[in-house]
């Protein structure tokens, strides 16, 4: 298909450089572009310094539809190992940023999920190597959740294998 990666997300914020400054400490980010319209600062995109990947922010006065992502995860993240988390936990510690407790998730792996100040949740997801393999549905309710390897929708595609 061409496509390699993810070149960044865009999140719609009430006040730019505000957010900008919380992404940068909470993220290690570094500014990377800045989009100006009519002498104002409404965008910015951030960087990692390994510059695998980007945060833009957009000024949520200016996009198309004043997108309201309050508590909705709109992106999960993934670090390599547990001391990733760790150290990320401890950098939302320090600015003060909302953030739920590390949390295990049985054979998924490890994570945590991290609030802007605009009230998206950005989820941190630390793989366990142990994870399922191939395709795997989740049904959540009350009681909490249970598994299941043949999809529900018929999409005409390929799906991953299911557990050996």
């Amino acid at each position: 298909m061409g496509i390699s990666k993810i070149r960044h997300i865009k999140l719609p914020v009430t006040d730019v450089p505000a957010s900008a400054q919380w992404y940068k400490a909470v993220f290690q980010l570094g500014l990377r572009y800045e989009f100006v319209e009519q002498d104002e600062v409404r965008g910015v995109s951030l960087v990692s310094p390994d510059n695998t990947f980007q945060i833009a922010l957009r000024n949520r006065r200016y996009c198309a539809s004043r997108p309201q992502l309050t508590g909705f995860d709109v992106v999960a993240f993934g670090v390599d190992d547990r001391a990733d988390l760790d150290e990320l936990a401890a950098r939302c510690d320090r600015p003060g940023a909302v953030r739920t407790p590390i949390t295990e998730a049985g054979g998924f792996g490890t994570g945590m999920d991290i609030t802007d100040p605009d009230g998206t949740v950005l989820r941190i997801i630390c793989e366990s190597p142990v994870a399922p393999q191939g395709f795997l549905g989740v049904v959540t309710g009350a009681d909490g959740y249970s598994l299941y390897y043949q999809p529900r929708l018929n999409l005409g595609m390929t799906y991953m294998d299911g557990p050996a």
